[in-house]
């Protein structure tokens, strides 16, 4: 088992650096009707589910092409991927003719044409759950709830990370008249992130996103100790004895959870929870410790956060 992981993951390595270093997008006819192509950019928190998915499902080393699309580039807004897909958002998978364009549909496809069989899921409801909008982990990453904390993100990369999407936003936009509309519909929160990240934002601007923020995380306290424990069993994973549809959803948005909380790279169960710990000014829910401690014994996960929780 654990040699066929790492062959997955050497295959990851190697088929991410070959399609990398091809023109984005440009995958030859033959490639694709001969496998499917599922498009990922590694730090993102989305884009982990199937990766875990295919790990756990006994997908064979090499049995789906992936193509890289740097978020932080803003290739996603770009006229290339909006061919693939007008949400702009990862993962995308391109098989069997058809595009799956959200989380859900491309972790199912893998689920339901997996070579381990069992795995179907039965827990829609935490699957649901997480990917709310009230509980985007996307917007964590990025939240400020005090000019400390904005200062920290700024420190650690998020403003190249948000200067780098506003730029190549406003560079599409000049040059694609035809996606007139849909830059109309990214580029006002895009350009306010850069302004809040570049120290530019007013103080009213300012106070406006410590605010959000707030609430934002109030929110995900809350569903970690009102209603994550309730979706979680005594032993095993939400699916049964090994991780299943649920599971990979819901080990994707904690970990990114979680990731917002450490200070620096860790690699201990224990300093992770102790750094959730402090977010939620109490201690974890048992549930939930023991939880994410059952995930960190599998060799998905080693591969998948071999660098780091993201």
């Amino acid at each position: 088992m654990a040699a066929r992981e790492a062959c997955s993951q050497a295959d990851y390595d190697i088929q991410t650096c070959i399609l990398s270093r091809t023109h984005r997008f440009e995958l030859t006819p033959l490639l694709t009707l001969m496998k499917p192509v599922l498009y990922v950019y590694p730090p993102s928190v989305w884009a982990t589910v199937p990766e875990l998915a295919l790990i756990e499902l006994g997908y064979a080393p090499g049995a789906v092409l992936r193509q890289v699309v740097d978020l932080s580039k803003g290739e996603n807004l770009g006229p290339d991927f909006y061919k693939v897909t007008k949400h702009a958002t990862l993962p995308v998978l391109e098989a069997d003719g058809k595009h799956y364009t959200s989380t859900i549909e491309v972790t199912k496809y893998f689920v339901e044409h997996a070579p381990s069989p069992g795995k179907t899921g039965k827990h829609q409801a935490v699957i649901d759950a997480v990917h709310a909008e009230e509980l985007d982990p996307n917007f964590a990453k990025i939240a400020a709830r005090c000019e400390n904390e904005l200062g920290k993100k700024q420190s650690i990369g998020v403003s190249r990370f948000v200067s780098g999407r506003h730029a190549a936003a406003v560079k599409y936009a000049a040059s694609q008249p035809e996606m007139k509309a849909f830059y109309e519909s990214k580029l006002p929160q895009l350009k306010e992130l850069d302004a809040l990240f570049s120290g530019t934002a007013s103080a009213e601007e300012q106070q406006a996103f410590f605010q959000q923020s707030n609430e934002h995380w109030k929110k995900i306290d809350s569903f970690i100790w009102d209603k994550l424990p309730s979706y979680l069993p005594r032993s095993g994973f939400i699916e049964g004895p090994g991780p299943g549809e649920a599971d990979f959803h819901v080990a994707a948005w904690l970990a990114r959870i979680v990731d917002c909380c450490v200070d620096t790279h860790s690699t201990n169960c224990n300093d992770d929870m102790q750094a959730l710990a402090k977010e939620l000014g109490d201690e974890v829910p048992e549930e939930v410790e023991r939880y994410w401690t059952a995930w960190g014994h599998r060799e998905s996960w080693k591969t998948v956060y071999r660098d780091g929780l993201h």
